[in-house]
């Protein structure tokens, strides 16, 4: 089963002709309708209505998918990384392991819900990585949903839970943000000209602005910076490039988080505070371990809330293995820091979205073992499956996955 093909492009590597412009390839081509439209609501935190249980619809969509990839041979076998195999299964053996052992709270979320959630997030992102799933159309998609997503909003469809800053279906604003920049991001590696990749760029920044997510800006400026300057040069070059960068955010956050439209937000800002310090003497008390998933929230007297920090999550749920494993996976797979000085388009732009997605994490609690980082870590694995492929000189046929030129 090979879904239904609105264009299918020539055999072998796309090229860039020589005014940057592509002879095929763009916005609206090589496009799998069933990918397409169910890809539209991966982005969507909503529950799906009907159901026994409460289920997002983004679970619901890389399920269907799932059958879908089920019913294909893969494009490229994932033996080559076996090691990234063995690691998720490490990884979700050790989450049911102390989650079952460990003390839950009465307050913890369902972890066996979980659980099964990351199961099929994996398995998504192997069905992706291995060429099961045509990635041009997920990711166009993808962006196609969070376009729809804009227009219910400013309709008065979506819903509004932070007034005026663009959320809609997609939940808080800075989940907004981030699947906003990683929708933008990633939708750049199926597109080869240059005036469209600017044109997209510019449209999602300008949406993640309007999400108000301050720290999504940092991260996506920080992708540009790394994009342009920084990912053709020598690792060591790099490292200190993105020491800069995460100094300039740093001190970006500090003296110009609030003029400006964001002079406002010391209230907000404050109440965030509150979180941050009760989170803080939560990682406090964690073995090293982990408490099981579901247990990255606090109390503090306004309430419930779950944490704003990824990386915390990562520890507090799964202790140090957790949190090197996830981390080590995005870092190896899609930022690949010990790789050589040249790299093809996609490649670049997954580094720079990774940058993007490891600065979120800052401020955003629920980053790593999302569909975000599952498009861009299946991106970045993809990559180095057709590069493999063609470096041995094997036959890439049809061409199912993003660009590598």
């Amino acid at each position: 089963m090979s879904g239904i093909t609105l264009q299918v492009p020539p055999v072998g590597k796309l090229a860039d002709s020589p005014d940057g412009e592509s002879e095929t390839g763009g916005l609206f081509h090589d496009v799998r309708l069933l990918e397409f439209l169910l890809a539209i609501v991966l982005f969507a935190q909503t529950a799906v209505p009907g159901l026994p249980v409460s289920f997002p619809a983004t679970y619901l969509a890389m399920g269907v998918l799932l059958v879908v990839a089920a019913m294909r041979h893969p494009r490229w076998p994932l033996t080559p990384l076996n090691g990234y195999v063995w690691a998720f299964a490490v990884l979700l053996g050790y989450y049911a392991l102390v989650s079952a052992t460990g003390v839950q709270s009465s307050g913890a979320g369902d972890w066996v819900r979980r659980l099964i959630r990351m199961v099929i997030l994996l398995f998504f992102v192997g069905a992706l990585a291995s060429g099961r799933l045509h990635f041009p159309s997920i990711i166009k998609g993808f962006a196609a949903g969070l376009v729809a997503n804009v227009v219910l909003f400013y309709a008065g469809v979506a819903p509004h839970p932070y007034q005026d800053f663009l959320t809609g279906f997609a939940g808080d604003k800075n989940t907004a943000g981030l699947v906003y920049a990683m929708g933008g991001l990633l939708l750049l590696t199926t597109l080869k000209s240059r005036r469209e990749r600017i044109v997209v760029f510019l449209v999602f920044a300008s949406l993640v602005f309007l999400t108000g997510s301050r720290t999504t800006m940092a991260g996506m400026t920080a992708a540009a910076l790394w994009i342009i300057f920084a990912a053709r040069l020598p690792a060591l070059f790099r490292l200190g490039i993105g020491g800069l960068l995460v100094w300039g955010l740093q001190f970006g956050e500090s003296r110009f988080a609030r003029i400006g439209i964001f002079a406002d937000r010391s209230g907000t800002d404050w109440f965030r505070e509150q979180i941050a310090t009760a989170v803080t003497e939560k990682v406090a008390i964690t073995p090293p371990q982990g408490l099981g998933l579901g247990e990255a929230y606090v109390n503090i007297p306004q309430g419930m809330f779950f944490f704003h920090n990824s990386y915390d999550t990562l520890f507090v749920e799964g202790g140090y293995v957790a949190l090197i494993l996830v981390v080590g996976i995005t870092l190896l797979a899609a930022l690949r820091p010990f790789r050589a000085p040249t790299v093809s388009w996609t490649e670049l732009v997954v580094e720079g979205a990774t940058i993007t997605l490891l600065v979120c994490a800052w401020q955003l609690g629920e980053v790593f073992l999302t569909v975000s980082w599952a498009l861009l870590v299946a991106a970045g694995l993809q990559a180095a499956l057709m590069r493999r492929a063609d470096a041995s000189g094997g036959e890439l046929g049809e061409e199912t996955g993003i660009p590598l030129p």
